[in-house]
C-alpha cells in the first residue's frame, strides 16, 4: 500500500513537472512570437521600399508619359510619383530643397499624381519650376511596376532609372532624396541630405 502512495505521489510530481515544463514552453514561445511579430512589423517597410528600388535602378522607362521627346535635350529628369488619395501631405512643405535644384538648368523636375487626384494648389505655388502631370495607375504601373505612395526617381535623358526612392510618405526617413541628386550632381552641398529628426 504504502508503495502505491508513493508510486502515485511520484506520479503526480511528474505530471506536474510536465504540465509547468509545457507551460514554460508555451510561455517562451509566446514571447519569441512576439518579439518576431514586432521585428517583422519594423522591417515590413524597409523590405517594402528595398523591393521597389531595387527593382527600379537600371531599368528603363519611356518618358512619354511625362510628354517629353526622346531623347530629350535635358541631361536628366527628377520625378516624383505621388499617390495623392494615400498620402495627402506628401506633396506638402518639402519645397526648399526642391527648388534649390532649379539652378540645376540641365535637369527637369516633374510632379506626376495618380489618376484624377488634382495637385493640391499650394504645392503648384510651392515647387517652383516643375511640370505637373496626372497619369493613371495602370501607366504608371505599366512603366514602373507596383508603387509606394511617394517615388522619386532620377532619370536620365534615354529614360534609363538612375536611382529611386519609394515611401509610404514623403517624410518618413531622415534623409532627402533630392538633396542627394543635388551633391551628386554637383549643384547642394552635403549638409543638406540628413536632417536632424531621423525615423527607422
Amino acid at each position: 500500500m504504502a508503495a502505491r502512495k508513493s508510486f502515485r505521489t511520484v506520479l503526480d510530481l511528474t505530471v506536474l513537472g510536465l504540465v509547468f515544463g509545457c507551460a514554460v514552453l508555451v510561455w517562451n514561445v509566446a514571447s519569441h512570437n512576439r518579439e518576431l511579430s514586432a521585428t517583422l512589423r519594423a522591417t515590413g517597410p524597409l523590405v517594402e521600399r528595398t523591393n521597389v528600388r531595387d527593382r527600379l535602378v537600371g531599368t528603363s522607362a519611356s518618358l512619354s508619359w511625362l510628354g517629353l521627346e526622346e531623347p530629350d535635350p535635358a541631361e536628366a529628369h527628377l520625378v516624383w510619383i505621388v499617390d495623392v488619395a494615400q498620402c495627402r501631405t506628401c506633396l506638402s512643405g518639402r519645397s526648399a530643397v526642391w527648388n534649390a535644384l532649379g539652378d540645376d538648368t540641365s535637369l527637369k523636375r516633374h510632379v506626376v499624381v495618380f489618376g484624377d487626384d488634382d495637385v493640391p494648389q499650394d504645392a503648384r505655388r510651392a515647387l517652383r519650376g516643375t511640370t505637373f502631370t496626372a497619369a493613371s495607375r495602370q501607366d504608371l504601373e505599366a512603366a514602373f511596376g507596383p508603387l509606394l505612395p511617394s517615388t522619386k526617381l532620377l532619370v536620365d535623358r534615354t529614360g534609363v532609372v538612375l536611382m529611386a526612392d519609394s515611401r509610404k510618405a514623403a517624410s518618413d526617413c531622415g534623409w532627402n532624396f533630392e538633396a542627394q541628386v543635388g551633391v551628386l550632381r554637383g549643384t547642394l552641398t552635403t549638409g543638406l541630405i540628413r536632417s536632424q529628426l531621423v525615423n527607422p
